[in-house]
């Protein structure tokens, strides 16, 4: 223990001689290490800074991060979204480009189907001949197959790609009463007589041929006609509309608005004067022109009105067609004058004809009956 002791205070004699001998050097060495003390110190408060920095920047960065994943959830739910738009979408291409495919079957279908030619007749401004009405019902019979004739190889001589069996109907339309009195006020007394007969052979001629009587008005037979007419032309299984309603401007309007509409050639004129109204001659349809059939001129009147009034009114066509020095006429050739239609030899005249005397048949007449 005691040598302990001594070891000790050897020792720390030692070390207060080196104390004193080296005291100068400590000092410098002491300040060193408070300097670099002081350094250390600095570079953790600097540590610190920068680990406090770092901490607000990686909050921002996490919420950003955060944010990012976030966008990106929702712009993958778009893209899935997106996705099955698109798959939808190309369902609905593939349904669509099948109903396309179908309807145009349809459409080359229906083409397949036009074969309904149509004839439309304005029955108070084209009349059928005196000869044919003084036929009665053989006359009706006559004047349908003719006009059918007519019509098919009117048809088949200008259009190459005609139906190979066309489907004729004709709808004629007028004031019966109107149009018989009229025929009694041109002195054409048999054919007022066979009037009823003519109608009635005419309608039996084939299941689609009538003739309507639609009473008296002016406007009855041409609303008829109109109705009728827009709805034949703008029908797909309507292959060509004859139109005989060309002797009245009125009906100029409508066969524009046609033409506009697309339907210029489908439709094709029959007149029955031969002049046609000059409105309607400017829109330049083609024109079937039928000879004998029809009356080439409207109805004189060789005889006054009768004293006591009519309950149904003048014919239609006499009041609604006008005297137009620019009506077209059909040929090259002048109307017949009015003098030249009424000739001695003509059985309907009044002069000829006695109560319940036969009339003899015309070579006209004759004509037709032979057609039958």
């Amino acid at each position: 223990m005691l040598s302990t002791v001594r070891q000790i205070s050897v020792f720390c004699s030692s070390i207060h001689s080196r104390i004193v001998s080296d005291g100068p050097c400590l000092v410098l060495e002491t300040g060193k290490f408070n300097a670099l003390l002081d350094k250390q110190k600095r570079h953790d408060q600097l540590a610190r800074n920068l680990k406090t920095q770092l901490d607000i920047e990686g909050r921002g960065f996490r919420s950003i991060q955060e944010e990012l994943e976030a966008r990106t959830q929702e712009w993958e739910e778009i893209k899935r979204d997106y996705d099955r738009e698109l798959l939808s979408l190309k369902d609905l291409e593939r349904q669509s480009q099948g109903h396309i495919q179908y309807l145009e079957a349809q459409i080359r279908t229906l083409k397949g189907l036009e074969r309904r030619v149509v004839c439309l007749i304005d029955g108070d401004g084209t009349i059928f001949s005196q000869e044919l009405l003084a036929l009665g019902e053989q006359g009706g019979h006559a004047a349908a197959r003719e006009l059918t004739r007519l019509i098919l190889e009117y048809l088949k001589g200008n259009f190459t790609q005609s139906p190979s069996s066309p489907e004729l109907s004709v709808y004629i339309f007028l004031h019966k009463r109107g149009l018989m009195d009229a025929l009694g006020m041109a002195g054409y007394h048999n054919e007022k007589a066979k009037f009823d007969d003519f109608i009635a052979g005419f309608n039996q001629a084939g299941q689609r041929f009538m003739m309507v009587d639609v009473g008296a008005g002016k406007e009855n037979a041409d609303s008829k006609l109109r109705a009728f007419l827009q709805d034949s032309i703008r029908s797909p299984q309507t292959w060509k509309v004859f139109f005989g309603g060309s002797h009245d401007n009125g009906y100029a309007p409508d066969l524009q608005s046609l033409i506009t509409d697309g339907f210029r050639e489908k439709l094709i004129l029959l007149p029955g004067y031969t002049q046609i109204a000059s409105r309607i001659a400017d829109l330049g349809f083609p024109v079937l022109a039928i000879h004998g059939i029809f009356m080439p001129d409207k109805l004189p009147s060789f005889k006054s009105p009768p004293s006591r009034p009519s309950h149904f009114g003048l014919l239609p066509i006499l009041d609604k067609t006008e005297e137009d020095p620019e009506i077209q006429s059909v040929n090259s050739s002048p109307a017949t004058p009015k003098s030249a239609r009424k000739t001695a030899g003509n059985p309907s005249t009044p002069s000829k004809i006695k109560k319940g005397a036969k009339v003899k048949a015309t070579n006209a007449q004759r004509g037709w009956i032979a057609l039958i």
